[in-house]
């Protein structure tokens, strides 16, 4: 999804007009129309301003746009941080499937154990129904639980239950911080004594 597309999904989600989104972050309706609709991006701190008003995380609307080249650098980033590993397992339905685990990455248990809140919770709409009515509220649910399972991952780590996971996880990525920086400066030194 775009930039404006995300914009424009959460403010509706949130039952917010963009006459309301441009008030609350003092600009004309216009321009979040243009954000919207893709003629313009906002810049950095306009677009913390509408993830406040939205009250989303700016990088869910920040790093909306990317493609498979995009992603997969983000992956070894992520790979090289949280000390990842690979697996490639047969599918269902027989297809190669990839797994990514993460292992330093604490919080991942959290967004599992969301996922599988969610999943529990989802009704089954490809069932037979008695009645037309009877599909139409369960297709509500289906949607309103999907709604429910994106806005917890929109307003991360707002939505993060377990608070001291989150703590924890805070101070494990300071000390990565702390050490790449020790050994960034190492071999800054290292450079500057052999002269290069």
């Amino acid at each position: 999804m775009t930039i404006g597309e995300n914009i424009r999904r959460i403010r509706k989600a949130k039952n917010m007009t963009m006459v309301t989104l441009a008030e609350k972050i003092g600009c004309d309706a216009a321009l979040i129309r243009k954000y919207e609709i893709g003629e313009r991006n906002p810049k950095r701190d306009r677009l913390e301003a509408i993830a406040n008003a939205l009250g989303v995380n700016v990088e869910v609307l920040a790093n909306s746009e990317f493609d498979g080249v995009t992603a997969m650098h983000w992956l070894f980033q992520l790979f090289n941080a949280y000390g990842g590993k690979i697996k490639l397992e047969k599918g269902e339905n027989g297809e190669d499937e990839i797994y990514l685990a993460l292992p330093k990455l604490e919080l991942m248990k959290s967004w599992y154990e969301e996922y599988c809140r969610y999943a529990s919770e989802l009704p089954d709409v490809k069932r037979t129904y008695d009645t037309e009515e009877e599909y139409r509220e369960t297709v509500d649910k289906y949607l309103a639980t999907q709604r429910d399972f994106c806005d917890w991952m929109d307003c991360y780590p707002e939505t993060e239950a377990n608070k001291q996971r989150l703590e924890e996880q805070r101070a494990r990525d300071d000390k990565s911080r702390e050490r790449y920086l020790n050994v960034d400066l190492i071999e800054q030194m290292q450079d500057f004594i052999a002269g290069t």
